[in-house]
């Protein structure tokens, strides 16, 4: 199999190269400005500088827009699109800003001969990245080079020429250790080795000298899966370093790699995530395996210890291996090759917390395995444990899988489940979780969709694996539905689909999905109504969709902060599930932490009011917090659990810190049920935190103790104080036993009360004392009264009233 970028785009443009190799063999640019003599081979002495993370862009300007008139994206597009042309002004993430996001700090931009000039696009890329170099930190530099296929060496120097002369100025035109302007070149086989020695010669006679970076054009799936050395061979004199392009770079990179090393030659790799152009005649398909091809290849390149990485591509919506932030996978590429950019720039990845993703395939097929994958880029300091189920739609497990992720590194919890007969036409979900060592839920995030289908439901073109990812940092909060009004008549294009949510303002893209593939599309709306109707249809690319007789509908929606959420789809063969109100919900909390166990943590549960099956869960947090002059406030509301089908979860709070909680039903088809009321809980601060000690006191360890630790007195004058602080009660936890003895609790200087801490038998973290004051700044003291028969008075934690 051919990578098919190059079939889509050579055999296009071959056919106009022919039409214009008059013109292209007559056009000369003359160049001016100082530049180094230029030899007919490549040079050995010179290098590429720093550690750097490339992505080969198909041709485009700063802004995603629709290009009216043209074939539309499909389901697959950029997150930056707008309803515009190339004028527009673009998104303020679009261009350079996003491409830093995703790890990189190059771009090479693709040119055809007789197509573009040498200037074409990385003339205003250049002028977007020259102001990052303004600074002296290298690591905010971003550099630019032109890509360059070509047929004729007189098109190869034409271009080389125009790039050149369009250099002065900026600085941000990617240059060699010796400072030769960097040109890529896109499959070098284009033309015969000697002809780029044609090229050399020529560009010396002009005095103009580049570093060549060639695509080895290894075609590798064409070649028994190897590397053809003998087709490559006569191209390494006249090229200074390689990249490659190869579908099938998961398997050969490792072999390319030692066979240029061994020439001597620089080599910068090519990571793809996965291939698939889907055209009628000749598309290929390779699975990207959710997201474990790309991080596999990115293994295999830091491995081998390269300094400069290339990633294939960055836009290439028509071939689905872009990693810019799109639709289907959202930040989740973007967010691998920060990742990974940073391993190999010796830098911590920009999010530094565990950070969780939810890929899934959009469909499965009876007899086949679906696999869901719950991905972790851990920035964080600590492991976390991540589980993955497959759910159906009644909230019942079909498969689990589990993993510890380490900091620093990546992990996935992937089940497999094979679809049975029984589950055709029904639609199953992915909940993945992850939870520190204590049990405390990091992130927890709901899939997308995936629908399932008999082999007769599918074309051939459908049975190509695409994916869905939600990182739970951008699961919509929001339900999405879909209703199919005359369904009857969606064979001859009389149905309409409707699309709503109840995010309350309009969103970015709200979106009408046919079998996974988009059958319309609204910008900075609240919903779409469209007609839809079956039918082959062609989208970017020459890609041409053939969506089956029957099948589903899915809503998609995301919103300005490029938060994703998908509706249940609906079949135009099935009656719409009954609509009837969902059930309150229950939330029980522990009121103090410390009362519920000796972790500072708190066991969350919700259930509904009456008995229902197939509920989801929305769960919010919020803190009460204080003021400086006393005043309380409850604070923003802010996701802790979206869609889950949890019924209960530990929540990790912080020392003396005051939340609350609440709940609502979610219905699969995301309707939405009333929130419950908050439910509070308040967390201890422990002895170890809060407060001065006077006399003798003495640490002691214990299983059972507030965070494992409690301090005693064994005599008559030790003192505990704390506050002043803003509070309306006091409340002091420690132990009590056989030789507890008493001690006197002032508040505000005033006795209060004596506390005696005797039991018959041990008990730890008791409440000793409680004192009820007016809302204000209250110190309080605890003065130590022990005996010869009762002398010990042990302290653990304090509570204060908020």
């Amino acid at each position: 199999m051919v990578p098919h970028l190059r079939d889509g785009r050579s055999s296009a443009v071959l056919r106009l190269a022919s039409a214009v190799a008059a013109l292209a063999l007559a056009l000369t640019v003359s160049v001016t400005g100082s530049l180094p003599p230029q030899q007919a081979s490549a040079a050995t002495t010179d290098s590429l500088p720093g550690t750097m993370v490339w992505a080969h862009m198909i041709p485009h300007g700063l802004p995603d827009y629709t290009e009216r008139g043209a074939s539309p994206y499909g389901d697959q597009f950029p997150l930056d699109l707008i309803p515009g042309d190339w004028e527009a002004a673009p998104r303020p993430t679009s261009g350079v800003p996003r491409a830093r996001q995703a790890g990189l700090n190059g771009m090479q931009i693709f040119q055809i001969e007789g197509v573009n000039k040498g200037t074409d696009f990385v003339d205003s890329w250049m002028k977007e990245a020259d102001p990052l170099w303004a600074d002296t930190d290298p690591k905010n530099n971003f550099a630019i080079a032109p890509c360059l296929l070509v047929w004729t060496p007189d098109g190869a120097v034409r271009m080389i020429k125009e790039y050149v002369a369009g250099i002065p100025g900026h600085r941000s035109a990617a240059r060699s250790s010796q400072g030769r302007p960097i040109v890529f070149v896109y499959a070098i086989r284009s033309m015969a080795a000697s002809d780029w020695a044609t090229v050399r010669s020529k560009l010396a006679a002009a005095g103009i000298s580049v570093f060549l970076l060639g695509d080895i054009q290894s075609d590798s799936s064409q070649h028994g899966n190897q590397i053809p050395t003998s087709l490559i061979d006569p191209y390494l004199p006249s090229f200074d370093a390689f990249w490659m392009f190869d579908d099938g770079a998961e398997t050969v990179f490792r072999q390319a790699n030692a066979y240029l090393s061994g020439k001597g030659k620089t080599f910068i790799g090519g990571v793809i995530p996965g291939y698939n152009r889907e055209t009628s005649a000749d598309g290929g398909f390779v699975d990207a395996r959710a997201t474990k091809s790309f991080r596999n290849l990115w293994h295999q390149h830091l491995d081998a210890a390269l300094r400069w990485v290339n990633i294939v591509s960055w836009n290439d919506t028509v071939e689905h291996h872009d990693i810019k932030a799109n639709s289907n996978w959202n930040i989740t590429r973007q967010d691998i090759n920060a990742f990974f950019g940073a391993k190999l720039r010796g830098e911590a990845f920009p999010k530094p917390r565990p950070e969780l993703y939810a890929t899934t395939p959009t469909f499965g097929v009876v007899g086949q395995s679906v696999e869901a994958e719950g991905l972790v880029l851990n920035g964080g300091s600590a492991p976390v444990q991540v589980t993955t189920r497959l759910l159906d739609a009644s909230g019942a497990t079909l498969a689990t899988a589990t993993a510890t992720v380490a900091p620093g590194a990546d992990g996935d919890a992937t089940p497999r489940w094979t679809v049975p007969s029984g589950a055709a036409n029904t639609t199953v979900w992915a909940e993945t979780t992850t939870t520190t060592a204590a049990g405390a839920i990091v992130q927890s995030v709901r899939s997308a969709p995936i629908v399932l289908y008999t082999s007769a439901d599918v074309t051939a073109s459908q049975l190509r694996r695409g994916y869905y990812s939600i990182p739970a940092a951008k699961a919509l909060p929001a339900g999405v539905r879909i209703a199919l009004t005359n369904r009857q008549a969606v064979a001859t294009g009389g149905a309409t689909a409707t699309v709503t949510s109840d995010l309350g303002t309009a969103a970015r893209f709200v979106d009408v999905l046919q079998n996974t593939r988009e059958a319309a599309r609204g910008y900075d709306v609240r919903s779409v109504s469209a007609a839809v109707s079956i039918g082959q249809r062609t989208i970017s690319g020459g890609q041409v969709v053939k969506p089956a007789a029957q099948g589903f509908y899915v809503g998609r929606v995301i919103d300005g902060d490029e938060r994703v959420g998908y509706s249940l789809p609906v079949r135009p063969d099935q009656a719409d599930a009954p609509t009837a109100p969902l059930p309150g919900v229950v939330v029980t909390a522990p009121r103090y932490d410390i009362e519920a166990g000796p972790a500072r943590a708190a066991q969350v549960s919700w259930a509904p009011v009456a008995a229902a099956s197939g509920l989801q869960y929305d769960v919010e947090v919020r803190p009460i917090t204080v003021a400086a002059d006393g005043t309380r406030t409850a604070g923003a509301a802010t996701p802790w659990l979206t869609a889950t089908v949890a019924r209960s979860q530990t929540y990790a709070g912080a020392s003396g810190a005051t939340v609350e909680f609440r709940a609502r039903a979610r219905s699969s088809d995301g309707r939405l049920g009333a929130w419950s009321s908050w439910t509070r809980t308040s967390f201890a601060c422990d002895e170890r935190e809060c407060g001065t000690w006077g006399g003798r006191w003495v640490s002691v360890q214990g299983n059972d103790t507030y965070l494992r630790t409690s301090r005693a007195s064994h005599t008559t004058g030790p003192t505990w104080s704390y506050g002043p602080q803003w509070t309306d009660q006091v409340r002091l936890y420690g132990s009590v036993g056989p030789r507890g003895g008493k001690a006197a609790l002032y508040v505000d200087g005033a006795y209060v009360t004596t506390v005696d801490t005797y039991a018959p038998t041990v008990g730890r973290r008791r409440l000793l004392a409680t004192a009820n004051v007016a809302w204000g700044r209250h110190g309080f003291r605890l003065l130590a009264q022990g005996t010869t028969a009762r002398p010990e008075v042990v302290v653990d934690a304090v509570v204060l009233g908020r």
